[in-house]
């Protein structure tokens, strides 16, 4: 995996962050999830642990239990 940066070099390929980039934007910070969709989003937890070919399947399964948590809260 390549590092990510930011901003355009004469050759358009990234060169370095913008001065008002976040630092810690890939390092996990505490987001209060309400109860009813915080066991859904566990089956996250440990996803990098898992064979990639898993992932879209993980991924599946949760976007759909939040889509009925947030279809049944409409009704």
């Amino acid at each position: 995996m390549t590092d990510q940066t930011f901003g355009e070099g004469p050759d358009d390929t990234p060169t370095s962050a913008p001065a008002d980039a976040d630092s810690h934007a890939g390092r996990s910070a505490h987001i209060d999830i309400p109860e009813r969709f915080a066991e859904d989003l566990q089956q996250l937890e440990g996803i990098e642990q898992r064979p990639v070919a898993e992932h879209p399947q993980i991924f599946d399964d949760v976007h759909q239990r939040l889509r009925r948590q947030l279809d049944d809260a409409g009704s």
